[in-house]
């Protein structure tokens, strides 16, 4: 038996899908469903998975056995990962994140680190997933943290008696378009008075930041007056699609700070409604003794409000209260 079975297995009871489970593993589909098949040979009791059903189906003898495969997993990567530092001189320090925020704020750790653990050898090794994986492997303790993006329209359902959260910083999703030529002006714009439906790129349903967006009353209001020419659960996607002239995206302003300022894309809105806050929190499990880990912790805890990662210059924010003045932290 493969340990990377009973993972795999634990992606497709999540996604309920060959193929983005194979996708999120990195495997071919043909691969995953040869893994299913031999877990299923050397368990001896059946099909864990109802094949014929869409979504993917999981039969009781896969719901039985979901739970002890989840522990078997959990307990071996962290097993795994404390053998592993007791071998090297330098720590090492595992972080399950979204695509977006490994590119953009993940650095920002990185050089905090580097600063306050100048005499010592910490090194990050970053696993960059959609959210639901990401928060599956930091579920199942193949990581020693998770960062996200979290919204008070759409929390994360963490027990906060199992997890500590610390809140480290601010972004927004922001309406963007390309600029009409010669000009700074976006060439579709969110108006009050838009006669005809602008184009839309959008995240898809199971996208947590897509979640976030569609449960926000402010877009809400404004739906009706969009239609989806595509849709994708990353926001690298959506903004390659933005910058072709496609039409008009919410994207974290993180992302595309840098083609604001270029000129390449421009804001399509500035009612400030239209600004959706996020918070951007890393989680720890509180069982987590590693020195390193809490030591990590503990620099990130103390510098957070001098980290002042993002204070956006956007219309109408200078009226509204910033979120980064009322920096929220969790208990350790």
């Amino acid at each position: 038996m493969n340990l990377r079975w009973l993972e795999d297995f634990l992606a497709v009871c999540e996604t309920r899908s060959f193929t983005e489970a194979a996708r999120n593993r990195f495997l071919t589909q043909s691969a995953l469903s040869k893994h299913m098949q031999a877990l299923e040979i050397w368990l001896g009791a059946g099909t864990l998975l109802d094949r014929s059903t869409n979504p993917l189906g999981i039969t009781s003898a896969g719901l039985s056995f979901k739970e002890t495969a989840s522990q078997i997993v959990t307990l071996l990567n962290a097993a795994r990962r404390a053998a592993s530092n007791n071998k090297v001189a330098s720590k090492n320090i595992y972080v399950s994140s979204t695509h977006s925020l490994s590119a953009t704020f993940v650095p920002v750790l990185s050089k905090l680190l580097y600063e306050e653990l100048s005499n010592q050898t910490v090194c990050l090794h970053v696993a960059a997933n959609n959210f639901r994986e990401a928060l599956s492997r930091y579920e199942r303790a193949e990581c020693d943290y998770f960062l996200c993006y979290d919204s008070p329209v759409h929390s994360i359902a963490l027990d906060h008696d199992e997890h500590s959260k610390l809140t480290l910083g601010t972004d927004y999703l922001v309406p963007v378009s390309i600029p009409a030529k010669q000009s700074t002006n976006p060439y579709y714009a969110i108006t009050r008075t838009c006669e005809r439906p602008l184009p839309y790129l959008g995240y898809t349903e199971e996208s947590h930041l897509g979640r976030v967006l569609e449960n926000h009353p402010a877009f809400a209001h404004i739906v009706d007056r969009l239609t989806a020419h595509a849709r994708s659960a990353y926001s690298e996607t959506l903004r390659a699609g933005v910058l072709a002239g496609l039409g008009v995206a919410w994207l974290p302003y993180s992302l595309i700070r840098g083609n604001l300022e270029d000129g390449d894309l421009t804001l399509a809105s500035n009612d400030v409604a239209h600004y959706i806050p996020l918070t951007i929190d890393v989680y720890r499990q509180r069982r987590t003794s590693r020195d390193e880990v809490l030591q990590c912790w503990e620099i990130w805890r103390t510098h957070v409000r001098s980290l002042n990662y993002l204070t956006p210059e956007l219309p109408g924010m200078a009226e509204r209260p910033q979120l980064s003045s009322a920096v929220r932290r969790a208990p350790n």
